[in-house]
Parts: C-alpha cells; structure tokens; sequence
C-alpha cells in the first residue's frame, strides 16, 4: 500500500502533504507522533491537503496534540471539505487557518516562516507531493 501522508521539516516549518485517499490511523498516528515529538524550534505545521479528509478519529487526535503544543497550523486545500474540517478544529484551538493554494505565501507568513526559505519549502513541498504522486500544485 502506497503511503498517503509525506511529511519533512525545513527551518521552523513541518511540512505535511496528504495524498487523495484517507490516511490510515496508523499512517496518521505516527505524524501525530511526529508532531509530538517536533523540536521546540518548529513553530508551525503546513498542511497541503489531499482531496479526502481525515476520520473523525484523526481529527480529534490533530486537535488534542495541537492543545498540548504551542504550533500554528495553516492547512492548503482547494476543498471546501478540507477547509471546513479545519475551521472546526479551530473552535477548539488557537492558531489553525485554511487557505487556498494561490494563498502558500500568506499561509507561510502566517506561520512565521522565514522569506528566504520560501523557495526551499515550496521545493520540497513539490518533493512530497512526488512522493505521493500526487498534480503538482504548490
């Protein structure tokens, strides 16, 4: 089975790209491992959302790992669906956004990321999305 989730750090940004099935809860529980165990210095999480959603289950597991870390998240995705799934764990917890993919530069900036790596992360973001095989859009 091929993955459906390819995550990296670059500087202070986990990058995470979910391909277009739903991630299995094994698949996602290791991010969310991940994200755990993320060094002090990332501040944000970068999500380009694939076009299917995480389960219930996930979701809840995003938001409590969010609520126990001082992270940003801004989820990329041109789905409504997507979009909406982060707007609810948003009710929950600070700092999480939705943009669309002609937003990547304001989605970075709202992450604090630094300018000078626009063109690393966007590069590796378009690694990942590869990775998947999935259309390259960022």
């Amino acid at each position: 089975m091929n993955s459906t989730i390819a995550y990296s750090v670059v500087e202070n940004v986990l990058l995470v790209c979910a391909g277009d099935d739903t991630p299995t809860d094994e698949e996602f529980s290791q991010m969310v491992q991940t994200i755990k165990d993320l060094h002090s210095s990332v501040t944000g999480i970068l999500i380009l959302a694939g076009t299917k959603r995480p389960t219930s289950k996930q979701r809840s597991e995003m938001t409590a790992v969010l609520q126990s870390r001082a992270l940003g998240l801004a989820l990329i995705s041109e789905s409504r669906l997507a979009r909406g799934a982060i707007t609810a764990i948003g009710w929950f917890v600070q700092g999480v956004k939705s943009y669309r993919e002609s937003e990547i530069l304001q989605a970075l900036s709202y992450l604090k990321a630094d300018p000078s790596h626009t063109e690393r992360i966007i590069s590796k973001l378009r690694e990942l999305q590869a990775s998947l095989a999935l259309d390259q859009t960022a």
